[in-house]
């Protein structure tokens, strides 16, 4: 027994080296599970922060109607229906100036809950139009239209239009014409909107042209 105990210490002892070894390699492993841990912590922090601040969901496949649809509306992009929209947009805003005590007045009378209810189905419709603008006007210029539908930004819900394919496009003014197709398009319908109001006698439709107008105007410059 007293012959094997320095054996046996000697063991220990020329073990403990490969012992060490062995503890600062799983420490390591334990060192990388906690780091893979942290990262997966943080990248869960980012998806949810990001998912947060922006998400969208899409609602409609728009590609293949928009195909459909995009002859039946090429005339808007006509010189002739340009200079036609300009020269009704600056007479409609002449015959607000003529008429502006009566144009003011409406705009104090829409300040009740119908009036407000119908100015939001007009600012829908406005950004309907706006998010159409940038589909039909990518799509003439042969992009994709792959999704639109409801984007939250920092869960304020809006319209979206999936136009990233004009970014591949090689014409500089192609690409400026798709990001501002949304505001032309509601110009137009404001241009049209106060003819209509200036032309129009007293009645529903006048009501609407004016709503449709103001809604807009203002829709369009706060862009």
């Amino acid at each position: 027994m007293k012959a094997g105990l320095p054996a046996i210490i000697i063991l220990v002892l020329g073990s403990v080296p490969a012992l060490g070894q062995e503890l600062r390699a799983q420490l390591k492993d334990v060192d990388r599970l906690l780091a893979l841990r942290d990262a997966a912590k943080t990248s869960w922090l980012t998806w949810a922060l990001h998912h947060y601040l922006f998400f969208r969901i899409p609602l409609v496949r728009p590609d293949a109607w928009l195909s459909r649809a995009l002859p039946l509306v090429a005339w808007m992009g006509s010189r002739a229906f340009r200079l036609c929209t300009l020269a009704a947009l600056l007479l409609g805003l002449l015959m607000v100036g003529r008429q502006w005590d009566r144009f003011a007045a409406t705009f104090v009378d829409h300040f009740s809950l119908s009036g407000l209810a119908a100015f939001g189905i007009a600012l829908g419709f406005a950004k309907m139009a706006h998010e159409l603008g940038h589909a039909l006007v990518a799509k003439s210029y042969g992009c994709r239209v792959p999704t639109m539908g409801v984007a939250f930004l920092v869960l304020w819900p809006m319209l979206y239009t999936d136009v990233n394919d004009a970014w591949k496009l090689t014409d500089r003014r192609q690409r400026l014409m798709v990001g501002a197709a949304g505001i032309l398009a509601e110009m137009t319908i404001a241009a049209w909107a106060v003819l209509a109001w200036g032309l129009l006698p007293e009645g529903t439709a006048k009501g609407m042209a004016f709503t449709l107008a103001v809604t807009t105007l203002f829709s369009s410059l706060a862009l």
